[in-house]
């Protein structure tokens, strides 16, 4: 049976505030985060587990330069709005779509059958 797994990019605005969540497949990795149309955007290549989308929760922050990062939190990009820069930040695991094809888990464990 042919592997029916394909990517594309999804495209997810968001607010600015210190903790929020989007649903969005588990596999993802950040193309851009940026403004558009005064809109803050991050855009996701994403992508499918035997053929089929799975979602889930993913928690994120923004924080302004200069301010305390939360604690764990990973660091996905920076973008300008007018005279603030702001930071988006994961506050949960991200499963990368080169370690999805690896069958390795969020947190860079092995996958087990």
């Amino acid at each position: 049976m042919p592997n029916r797994d394909r990517q594309e990019i999804f495209k997810y605005p968001f607010p600015i505030r210190s903790e929020f969540t989007i649903e969005m497949p588990d596999i993802h990795d950040l193309v851009l985060v940026a403004p558009q149309n005064g809109v803050p955007i991050m855009w996701m290549k994403v992508g499918t587990r035997d053929g089929e989308y799975v979602f889930r929760s993913c928690g994120f922050s923004v924080v302004g330069t200069g301010r305390p990062l939360p604690e764990g939190s990973t660091w996905l990009g920076s973008f300008m709005d007018g005279a603030f820069v702001w930071h988006l930040l994961s506050l949960s695991g991200i499963q990368h779509l080169q370690d999805a094809h690896e069958g390795r888990q969020p947190d860079g464990e092995a996958a087990r059958s």
